[in-house]
């Protein structure tokens, strides 16, 4: 029965009808001019074109010699939201990162199913390439090309190399991570769910929710889309605090140049009263 199934494979239906116009043509083309014989020959060669493609297109494509990366060279996502709400988790800055994302349908690492590997690099505030992996996907077209979640995670981390990773929500992914592979997953992740709530005040809530907040509503059909809004959160982290930090900094240097005019003032105003008290003492003396 399996030889049967994979004789009559639909994506040998290209060649067989080849074959079938081959066949008809061996039997007619004795019968027909020779202009008609150059088109049926033609006709045929571009069936056989066909037909080979869908023979070696799964070929082509297979996972294994499949690349998940791809070139992106387009500025950064970004929508400058953030405002120092209250005392601010303190994380580096970092001009080179990679935006990391597990893509599911809830915040629970025990039941939840992650249905892609989502990750996108950064250099300068430019996003430069990506990598989609599929693990779970909806999509019937995305499953032939699907991972198991341990082959994922290796080509990830190939692909982050030491680059800084930051995620959404580091709690599940270590937890998720942890529980589906097994064993213990040591990597270092920052968190943009904490940067969320010091620059929005949207304190644990899904990744869509600072979406919508942060206006980007085109983002549907585009496979690292939600690795680009955890970009954007970190961008604007960076550019918030930065610009916090430089407002601050301002504030000490114009505290500390007051002090000094004060001081300067106060030894001025010193300076003006030694004749004074010396003279006051003199005037003693002399009534003495």
């Amino acid at each position: 029965m399996d030889v049967v199934k994979k004789i009559f494979n639909k994506r040998f239906i290209f060649f067989y009808s080849f074959l079938i116009l081959l066949g008809i043509f061996y039997i007619f083309y004795r019968q027909r001019n020779q202009e008609e014989i150059l088109y049926a020959l033609f006709y045929i060669f571009m069936g056989l074109l066909i037909s080979l493609f869908y023979i070696l297109k799964d070929f082509i494509y297979a996972p294994d010699k499949l690349s998940y990366q791809n070139i992106i060279m387009e500025d950064a996502l970004y929508h400058h939201r953030g405002e120092i709400i209250d005392d601010f988790e303190s994380y580096p800055l970092n001009s080179e990162f990679v935006a990391f994302h597990l893509k599911r349908t809830s915040e629970d690492p025990y039941n939840d199913t992650v249905q892609s590997l989502e990750a996108v690099r950064y250099i300068k505030s430019k996003m430069v390439d990506s990598l989609f992996i599929p693990l779970n996907p909806k999509d019937p077209l995305l499953k032939p090309y699907a991972l198991p979640l341990n082959e994922a995670i290796g080509k990830f981390l190939i692909y982050a190399r030491n680059t800084p990773i930051i995620i959404y929500n580091q709690p599940f992914t270590h937890t998720y991570l942890n529980v589906k592979l097994d064993k213990e997953v040591h990597i270092s992740f920052i968190d943009a769910m904490t940067m969320s709530r010091d620059l929005y005040g949207i304190t644990n809530k899904p990744l869509r929710q600072v979406r919508k907040y942060l206006g980007f509503h085109r983002l549907d059909e585009d496979n690292v889309g939600n690795a680009k809004v955890v970009g954007a959160i970190y961008l604007d982290y960076i550019y918030t605090v930065t610009t916090y930090k430089n407002k601050e900094n301002k504030k000490a240097e114009r505290a500390k140049k007051q002090a000094l005019e004060n001081k300067k003032a106060n030894q001025e105003v010193q300076e003006r009263k030694k004749p004074i008290e010396a003279k006051d003492v003199a005037t003693k003396h002399e009534n003495t």
